[in-house]
């Protein structure tokens, strides 16, 4: 599965790719950790989830 994070800072918006989930989790908390704002991860339905809702909703 496939998963695209979405974020936000002063530049403008940025989108990467991740496959795993945890992959994906480590990726919000760097961007996070970089001032990046709105962090959003999508699944591979284009379903939205914060990441306190990516975690419950995939059991990580």
């Amino acid at each position: 599965m496939t998963f695209i994070i979405i974020g936000l800072n002063m530049r403008g918006p940025i989108l990467i790719d991740c496959d795993t989930a945890i992959g994906a989790l480590e990726k919000v908390a760097e961007l996070i950790r970089n001032g990046y704002t709105n962090v959003l991860i999508a699944d591979d339905e284009g379903v939205q989830y914060a990441p306190c809702e990516f975690v419950r909703r995939f059991d990580l």
